[in-house]
């Protein structure tokens, strides 16, 4: 049985520049949102940030990809209503948590937005 299941998703609100010299698209958030039953007083406990940097392939590539890099990193109290679950439990809900938003980031950026770029290019 799970000791402890929670159920949310995350918004992330970002800003995106672009440095023209580089034509590398900067990505800083802005904060987020946890969205389900109850998480109020947990989003308010902890702070993801996100960053990155991302270079596009020229709009006429025959492929068009973005590569760089997106770094999170969470930190904050630990919600009371956690305190209690043994060490070894919370590391591993840490874990699952970590590779859950890598695995959103990753389909959104190795599939949405190089669809979206490509889109995009083709438009111009």
């Amino acid at each position: 049985f799970d000791f402890v299941a929670l159920r949310f998703a995350v918004e992330l609100r970002a800003k995106c520049t672009l440095d023209a010299a580089t034509t590398t698209a900067r990505l800083e958030s802005r904060g987020f949102r946890l969205i389900g039953s109850g998480l109020g007083s947990v989003a308010d406990a902890i702070d993801v940030r996100v960053t990155g940097a991302l270079r596009p392939s020229a709009p006429d590539a025959r492929l068009c990809a973005l590569s760089g890099d997106v770094s999170f990193v969470a930190s904050g109290a630990l919600p009371d209503v956690l305190r209690a679950a043994p060490e070894p439990a919370l590391r591993a809900a840490a874990n699952l948590m970590s590779r859950s938003l890598i695995g959103a980031a990753q389909e959104r950026f190795n599939t949405r937005v190089p669809r979206a770029y490509a889109t995009w290019a083709q438009s111009r």
